[in-house]
Order: structure tokens, then sequence, then C-alpha cells
């Protein structure tokens, strides 16, 4: 099953994976599944959202950032195993650096699916963490804007927030009229895009 795919200056990344999509099978259940059965060059792991990925002339490797979770069964089975980590998913990094070396990626913070429950920012060079939500201009890579739908559930009310991507801080909020669904994916917008958008 194909759902996302990275790109670098002179490659196209494709999944190649143990998760398929059997659509006769689901019935009330997930349509995505995990097939032991089928051989894949990278076996055990599922990476349904990819960041960004890079060419290292280092290494003379392809990088390729995302949310990978290992073993892939895990996910579509119950399973027992206590994690200890944040589950961060549907990254998104800076568009304006796509297809090159990025340092900062930010994800949601995912709890039982489709939910969320924050922001994290994350340091590719150090593996640091910044989570939840002083404007400092400095037109680097992270000098943007984070914009998610957010839901109450208990009050019912949903509104679009506006976060600063360098300090994670809440600058705006607009209330909405209406409720928009869970699994909405985000994207990532510099002041320019911002003003365009007026």
């Amino acid at each position: 099953m194909m759902h996302d795919f990275a790109i670098t200056e002179n490659f196209v990344v494709i999944p190649d994976q143990q998760v398929v999509f059997k659509l006769p099978t689901c019935f009330g259940k997930s349509p995505v599944k995990y097939d032991g059965e089928k051989v894949s060059r990278v076996s055990d792991t599922f990476c349904f959202h990819l960041w960004n990925a890079w060419e290292s002339p280092e290494t003379d490797e392809v990088v390729v950032i995302g949310s990978c979770m290992t073993p892939a069964d895990l996910i579509f089975n119950e399973c027992d195993e206590q994690l200890n980590s944040m589950n961060l998913e549907a990254g998104m990094v800076n568009r304006n650096f796509l297809g090159r070396k990025t340092r900062y990626a930010y994800l949601a913070i995912a709890e039982l699916w489709p939910k969320v429950s924050g922001f994290a920012k994350v340091d590719l060079s150090t593996g640091e963490v910044k989570n939840h939500f002083t404007r400092v201009r400095t037109d680097g890579e992270d000098d943007g804007y984070i914009m998610s739908f957010v839901h109450d559930e208990e009050s019912w009310k949903s509104e679009l927030q506006i976060v600063n991507a360098v300090t994670l801080e809440l600058e705006a909020t607009v209330k909405l009229p209406s409720r928009v669904p869970y699994g909405f994916h985000g994207t990532f917008v510099n002041s320019a895009d911002m003003v365009n958008q007026a």
C-alpha cells in the first residue's frame, strides 16, 4: 500500500511495506492490514507518513525521515506492550526545505487514533523534543507557523489554532462554526504564505 512518498534532488522514495489495503475484509474494521507473508526490503517496519528525505554526500545515502513503527503488526493487532515514549505522527517540515537536509520536524502528539493532544517540535540533529504550544524573528528554517484544527469533545467546540513554529506558543485562535473531522493533515507556512492568504 502506498500512502505517502518523499523526494530528494535526484530520487523519489516510495515505501515498500508489509501493510496492505484489503477493503473486502474490513466490514466494520480497518481496511488497512499487516501482511506478514508479504516480502519487504525493510522488514517489520511501517511508515505511513514521510516528513522529508535528502541525499547525504558524505555517506552516499538517501536519508528518509518519517513516522516509523516497529514491528508493524503491533499497530493493527492488540498488544500488551507498555510504551513509555511519546507517539508522534503526521510530521511536517518547512516545505521550502523539502528534498534537502532539515533540522526541525513538527508533529502531532497522537493519542488513540484519530485523536491528537498537542504539537511537538523535534530537533532531528539532537533528538530533543519540545512539546505543547514572543515571536523571535530569525528567518531560519523554523521561522513560520503551525496551524491546526482543535476540537473539545466535552464542549463540542472547535477552533483553528495558530502556533509559533519557533517557540511553540499559541499566537491566535479562530472559533469555528462547526467541527472539522479528525484526521485532516497539516502543512507548514511562513510569513509570506500567511500574507498571500489574506
